[in-house]
């Protein structure tokens, strides 16, 4: 459960399908030695497809609150300046916007 960092990035396929990828925040509060309240917050990138990608582009927007549950898998690609970085992103099987700020009609 977090907020959605960014405005969702919608991807369509020569396939015709779409993916909907998005950065999810997730907020720890805990205090320092001295008892100073102190917020981290942690990203993790997002990625669904089918009948959730609908959903996201009608209705989600930077800073809604969501869940999302899924499986987390890593990947391995190499940047511009030739350097393999490995990225960990969650494959979004359940979507729930838990703000609801835009109309249904």
């Amino acid at each position: 459960m977090g907020n959605v960092g960014n405005a969702p990035s919608i991807k369509e396929f020569t396939s015709g399908s779409r993916s909907a990828i998005f950065d999810v925040g997730v907020h720890e509060n805990t205090k320092d030695k001295d008892g100073v309240p102190i917020r981290t917050t942690e990203w993790f990138k997002c990625i669904a497809w089918g009948k959730t990608v609908e959903f996201i582009e009608k209705y989600v927007e930077k800073g809604a609150k969501c869940f999302v549950e899924g499986k987390l898998k890593s990947r391995t690609y190499t940047n511009n300046e030739g350097v393999e970085v490995k990225v960990w992103e969650v494959l979004v099987e359940r979507f729930e916007l838990l703000t609801w700020d835009k109309p249904t009609s």
